[in-house]
């Protein structure tokens, strides 16, 4: 399957984020399709996390779809925990789909480079699907 097959927004449903604190950790969790309809609620919480605490955890194993948008706020997330010190991490495991879009947006690529280099080994983590 190419990068653009099988992705169909409008055939999802709305998406979900939830998020949650415990223990000085910041928890969001995605579930359902992540695309641009949600670009501004997302970009809202995983700012309002980073300013929160110094430990973000964010799991997209729920996500079904994710779009470019979305992993460009992943991306500029990563990035701005990297440079602001935050322990931020992007876990999985993760649907075929989301896989998929990662991979074919070169983010596994780039979040690997990006972990692991010296003092950002923690920065980022996505756990491809078992």
């Amino acid at each position: 399957m190419t990068c653009q097959e099988g992705y169909d927004p409008e055939s999802e449903p709305d998406m979900a984020i939830s998020v949650d604190s415990q223990d000085g950790i910041q928890y969001i969790r995605l579930s359902d399709a992540v695309d641009i309809a949600q670009a501004a609620e997302l970009k809202r919480i995983l700012m309002d996390a980073m300013a929160l605490s110094s430990r973000v955890r964010i799991s997209v194993s729920g996500a079904t779809a994710v779009d470019v948008t979305a992993v460009q706020l992943l991306w500029a997330s990563v990035l701005h925990a990297s440079s602001a010190g935050t322990d931020l991490v992007v876990e999985g495991p993760l649907s075929k789909e989301v896989e998929r879009s990662l991979a074919c947006n070169g983010i596994f690529s780039i979040l690997n480079s990006l972990a692991a280099q010296p003092g950002r080994e923690a920065t980022s983590v996505l756990a491809r699907r078992a």
